[in-house]
């Protein structure tokens, strides 16, 4: 209204004009990841204040600008007033930066252009992955890695190395010596060696440190390698018989995942000639990968005895030794007793006795046939054999038991035949012998005659009970006669039952003691398996008997100085002998006298006489 008012009336109007100070801010080049500052000067040159009513970035601007500081808004700025505004820029990248800062007031708005350029230097490496694929161990594979600088500034590069955790079989094999520079577009080569030392997937990394920070290059690879596999890793051929053989195979394998060449499959040096190759390859043989060789060992043992060795097998992937171990054994079969003799064997009765059999090898043996061979005696028979057929344990035994049981008095034989699968023997045989025996009873003498025996007197007579068999005799009774004479007894008899062996004797006394005069008569009977026994046994009891004839001598006148002579009869009708143990003609002198007088005590035989004569003077 003022200004209309002031136009009306023909006075002039007021003038508003503002000025920047610079006209535009230009930053120049800024490194990326720093900032600048610069500030613009707004001046009222104008005759009335104005009101600057916003301060901001134009459309369009760069986000690397912005308002560092400016003065609140709305804000009254007085003709001939200033303010400043700071803009501070803070490039992203290299690049160029554009835009301007706005500036609105109630005179004349002010527009203040702004520039800049991005300082930076950027890291760019090609390829990110180096990826060697298989190479076989022991080679080598080279790949290069291209450092560039794609930034508008000059790259420092500070290190070029192996990252952690990679595989030693990684190597920078060529590379700028660090630190060095490169400028804006410049490249540089990294050579990357891989030498796998055996197979495997590798991996790793190499990093290049710079002042616009690190890039990775991943690295990869497989290692190829021929890898030599055994299997099993030994041989035990366990027990094997000798003049036998068996045949064990092994498998000679690539593990690996390169190819694999044999040079050389053998027996070591030393190792027993009971272990040999059967049909070996030809050699050198080249397995691929996965492929198996197999290789056959034979073991023929010789002897009983343990057998060692190795088997060398030689590739370009290292040697491989397989030991081997073998026992030679054998089948021998042992026979205790080597013949069986049951000896004298009662007849009627019977006796067993036991064939072992025994392997005394060092192999199992088999026991396939046992028995009796045609021909032989039915006395001899086989119990309990065993179940056929028979495995036996080194060491093991087995035991066939033999009876034998004869029917009369006589040898017996047999043969047992034992088969195995002994080699050396296979047919064992043993022979069985036995004598059927009966005891036989002798009496010696088989009668006893005792004579006379005077009566109340007695005599003891002995005879002799003797085993002339081959078997034992046993004497079960031994007694008198029942119907015999009372005056018999046995003296002392031994305990009953009694054994004879053969040829043994036994003595038995027989007492007789006549009673009264008269013939005695008996027998002792002796009973036994082998038969009754009978002993006559007799005497006579005795008792002498005296008669004198005459009973009188009369001799009748005998002149005086002269003698005369009578004969007196002394007479034994008994039966045992007399004897006349005084002769004597009573008390005081007497005329008579004993002529040729006898010794005393006079004999007198029974049933005889003597004569005495008798003198008279």
């Amino acid at each position: 209204l003022r200004l209309v008012l002031r136009a009306v009336l023909g006075e002039p109007l007021p003038v508003t004009r503002m000025a920047a100070a610079p006209a535009g801010l230009d930053f120049g080049a800024v490194r990326v990841g720093s900032d600048a500052r610069l500030r613009v000067v707004l001046t009222n040159s104008g005759d009335t204040p104005v009101t600057v009513q916003s301060i901001a970035l134009g459309g369009g601007t760069s986000g690397a600008f912005s308002i560092g500081e400016a003065p609140a808004t709305p804000a009254l700025l007085p003709a001939g007033g200033a303010f400043s505004v700071a803009v501070r820029y803070a490039p992203a990248d290299a690049a160029s930066d554009l835009g301007d800062l706005a500036i609105l007031t109630t005179g004349a708005d002010v527009t203040v252009p702004l520039s800049g350029a991005g300082l930076m230097a950027r890291l760019s490496v090609a390829p990110l992955a180096l990826d060697f694929g298989p190479v076989v161990a022991g080679g080598e594979a080279l790949l290069d890695a291209t450092i560039e600088n794609t930034g508008n500034t000059a790259l420092e590069v500070s290190s070029i190395a192996t990252g952690p955790g990679t595989s030693p079989d990684f190597a920078i094999a060529s590379s700028p010596a660090t630190p060095f520079s490169l400028d804006p577009g410049g490249r540089a080569a990294v050579t990357v060696r891989y030498a796998p030392a055996d197979g495997g997937d590798d991996e790793g990394s190499v990093e290049v440190v710079s002042a616009a920070g690190t890039a990775r290059v991943v690295l990869s690879g497989r290692g190829l390698m021929p890898r030599l596999l055994v299997t099993p890793g030994s041989l035990d051929f366990g027990n094997v018989l000798t003049g036998d053989s068996a045949v064990l195979s092994i498998e000679v394998a690539n593990g690996g995942t390169a190819p694999l060449r044999l040079t050389g499959i053998a027996m070591e040096i030393g190792t027993d000639p009971a272990f040999s190759l059967v049909a070996p390859p030809a050699l050198p043989r080249v397995l691929a990968p996965g492929e198996g060789q197999a290789v056959d060992v034979r073991y023929a043992p010789a002897l009983v005895w343990d057998d060692f060795g190795r088997l060398a097998i030689r590739s370009d992937a290292g040697e491989a030794f397989v030991p081997r171990a073998g026992r030679g054994v054998d089948r021998h079969i042992m026979v205790a007793p080597g013949a069986l003799d049951f000896g004298n064997v009662l007849v009627g009765g019977t006796a067993a006795d036991s064939v072992e059999i025994i392997n005394a090898g060092t192999a199992s043996l088999s026991i396939t046939s046992i028995g009796l061979m045609a021909g032989g005696s039915p006395d001899l028979a086989l119990l309990n054999v065993p179940s056929l057929p028979l495995a036996l344990a080194p060491g093991g035994r087995a035991s066939v038991e033999v009876a034998y049981a004869p029917a009369e008095v006589g040898a017996d034989s047999a043969v047992l035949e034992i088969r195995s699968d002994d080699p050396a023997t296979p047919r064992v045989e043993v022979a069985i012998s036995g004598n059927g025996v009966l005891p036989a009873l002798t009496l010696e003498p088989n009668r006893l005659s005792f004579g006379n025996v005077r009566t109340g007197r007695s005599e003891v007579f002995r005879f002799t009970i003797r085993n002339t068999g081959l078997a034992v005799l046993s004497v079960d009774t031994l007694a008198l006669e029942p119907s015999g004479s009372p005056d018999f007894a046995l003296e002392g008899p031994p305990a009953l039952p009694f054994s004879l062996d053969p040829g043994g004797e036994q003595m038995i006394a027989v007492r007789y003691t006549p009673a009264a005069p008269g013939a005695d008569t008996g027998a002792v009977l002796i009973g036994t398996p082998a038969g009754p026994g009978r002993v006559e046994i007799a005497g006579n009891g005795v008792a002498p008997e005296i008669d004198v004839a005459p009973l009188t001598l009369n001799f009748g006148d005998v002149r005086t100085g002269r003698s005369a002579s009578l004969f007196l009869t002394i007479g034994n009708p008994g039966s045992d002998i007399l004897l006349v143990s005084a002769l004597g003609f009573g008390a005081g002198d007497s005329p008579f006298s004993l002529r040729n007088a006898p010794s005393l005590p006079l004999p007198v035989p029974a049933q005889g006489e003597v004569i005495l004569e008798v003198g008279f003077a």
